[in-house]
C-alpha cells in the first residue's frame, strides 16, 4: 500500500499538516515533483509515522465539479527515485511569499545573521489552528544546505 492511500484513509485529515512547503534549490535538470509529488510534514499510515521529508505521490483534489480526485500515475516509489528532495521544508500552510539571503555584513543586522535567509508566511486561511503570519530565520551552511535539516531526503 502507498503510504499516503493508507493516509487518505484515515479518519483524520491529513491535509492540516502537509504538504511541506519545500526550499529547494533550483539547478538545471532537477524535478522537484509537482504535481505528482509531495514532501510528507506528518503522515500517519497503521500507527506509524511516515518519516517527514518522505517523498509520497500526490492524487489532487480536481477543480472540475464532475470530478472529485484526479488520480496521479505516479506512486510513492516513482517520486523516491525520480525527484530531488528539497533543501528542507516549513510547516504545511505557512504560505511563504519572500524570501532574503544575506549573504555579507549589511552594518545593520548582527553579524550572526550572515548567511542565511529570512522567510516572510503569509500564513493560512484554511488550516486549524492557523499557522504562519510571521518572519522566520532558515540558516544555511557554506556550501548552500540548511543546518537545521530535520530528515535524511534520501
Amino acid at each position: 500500500m502507498e503510504a499516503y492511500e493508507g493516509a487518505e484513509r484515515l479518519p483524520e485529515d491529513v491535509h492540516a499538516d502537509n504538504p511541506g512547503e519545500d526550499v529547494v534549490l533550483l539547478e538545471k535538470g532537477q524535478a522537484h515533483g509537482y504535481p505528482f509529488c509531495f514532501t510528507a510534514s506528518r503522515v500517519v499510515v497503521g500507527g506509524q509515522v511516515v518519516l517527514p521529508g518522505t517523498r509520497l505521490h500526490a492524487d489532487a483534489a480536481s477543480q472540475n465539479p464532475l470530478v472529485s480526485v484526479t488520480r496521479s500515475s505516479k506512486d510513492d516509489a516513482w517520486c523516491k527515485a525520480h525527484t530531488t528532495p528539497p533543501l528542507t521544508f516549513l510547516q504545511a500552510h505557512s504560505s511563504p511569499l519572500g524570501i532574503a539571503f544575506l549573504d555579507r555584513d549589511d552594518g545593520v543586522l548582527p553579524s550572526r545573521w550572515k548567511g542565511g535567509a529570512f522567510v516572510a508566511f503569509h500564513g493560512s486561511w484554511d488550516r486549524n489552528p492557523s499557522t504562519g503570519h510571521k518572519v522566520v530565520w532558515l540558516p544555511f551552511d557554506a556550501a548552500g544546505r540548511t543546518v537545521h535539516a530535520r530528515y535524511s531526503p534520501r
